[in-house]
């Protein structure tokens, strides 16, 4: 095969892919950050307000075991910025739970968590307890399943009671 031959079907065989080359085209993409938001939901969507019902028998009045409370609540928090920043999460339960005169304190109450991105623990009673930490561009999701200590004996009825959550972005 001759030169020219080999030239002639090197460039019969390229001309395909210089048809391909000449019909491509490019495409940039500018994606601007986001503005800072918070997203927050603790229990049910919609302004709902969660109730979690401890149910006590006769016979475990006060004995120190553990009564596990229903429903478990959702706490979904995340955070966007384009700083890195830390975000906080705080709970109020200064106000106890009450029934008429009789008070219950919110550091009887505890939580356990559905993954460790959020820890568990007990409320202090106290307005500012810091519940986790966490830097921005996070979204911590899990389930709250809440425990009364049952270490009292305390006057029958319902005690009612509310925990705030605060969340900041400073």
């Amino acid at each position: 095969m001759s030169r020219r031959t080999k030239l002639a079907r090197f460039v019969s065989l390229l001309l395909p892919w210089l048809a391909v080359i000449q019909h491509s085209h490019a495409i940039t993409f500018s994606i601007a950050p986001g503005s800072r938001a918070l997203l927050v939901q603790i229990g049910t969507s919609g302004g709902t307000i969660d109730r979690v019902t401890f149910t006590l028998t006769a016979a475990n009045v006060g004995d120190g075991t553990p009564v596990v409370g229903t429903p478990a609540v959702l706490v979904n928090v995340a955070a966007r910025d384009t700083r890195t920043r830390t975000v906080q999460v705080v709970a109020d339960s200064s106000v106890p739970l009450a029934n008429g005169a009789s008070t219950l304190s919110f550091s009887q109450i505890s939580w356990t968590t559905s993954d460790a991105s959020i820890p568990a623990g007990t409320f202090s009673g106290s307005p500012g307890q810091l519940i986790v930490t966490f830097p921005t561009n996070v979204q911590m999701y899990n389930f709250h399943t809440f425990s009364y200590a049952n270490t009292q004996i305390l006057q029958p009825g319902t005690y009612t009671g509310r925990i705030t959550y605060t969340i900041t972005m400073p």
